[in-house]
């Protein structure tokens, strides 16, 4: 890992790339004081620049099991109980596809305790995962209100973080509107 990062300091516009430098030290903030996304700085976003520099200089890719590419799959987990707004969208979807069933599902859920979501599917998405041999990450937000709503409380999710950690899967947390960048907030 060391290697790499030297190797990528010899060259500024890679390190800087590498880095996403512009993100950090840029007077074009937007009105929450955060990175102001500007297509010019993200014109090559597709091209692997980064990786076809560290091949052509003599690094390796290494994937497990002599693989020939690998996926990381994430979940951030914004939303444990869905806003107004995904529950009418959902319910017009389901209208639309005459899916009564997940039409109950969208306007029912709040009714069935305040331990049911339909986004409390940990458990489904680990069981599909697992049918095809993958395991992911959950990201959970560490930050229960944002400017918009109340968010959810981690607290309440101990038992199912328990059971991504015990069934091997990876938890961990990301920022949220109050707590991107305060690593006490993320830490409380």
């Amino acid at each position: 890992m060391r290697a790499m990062h030297e190797l990528l300091k010899q060259k500024a516009g890679i390190w800087d790339l590498f880095t996403r430098k512009e993100e950090y030290h840029s007077n074009k903030l937007d009105e929450h004081g955060r990175f102001l996304f500007a297509e010019e700085y993200m014109r090559n976003a597709s091209k692997p620049e980064v990786s076809r520099y560290l091949v052509e200089n003599g690094m390796e890719i290494e994937f497990p099991e002599n693989k020939t590419f690998a996926v990381c799959l994430t979940h951030d987990m914004d939303d444990i109980y869905p806003p107004l707004s995904h529950s009418l969208l959902s319910s017009s979807c389901c209208l639309k596809n005459l899916d009564f069933r997940g039409l109950a599902t969208q306007f029912l859920w709040k009714f069935r305790g305040s331990e049911y979501s339909p986004y409390l599917n940990f458990s489904k998405i680990m069981d599909l995962e697992e049918d095809f041999g993958a395991k992911s990450s959950f990201y959970f937000i560490a930050s229960r209100e944002d400017p918009n709503r109340f968010r959810y409380d981690i607290e309440d999710l101990e038992s199912r973080l328990g059971e991504i950690s015990d069934r091997g899967w990876e938890a961990g947390l990301h920022g949220g509107y109050y707590s991107y960048d305060s690593s006490e907030a993320i830490k409380k």
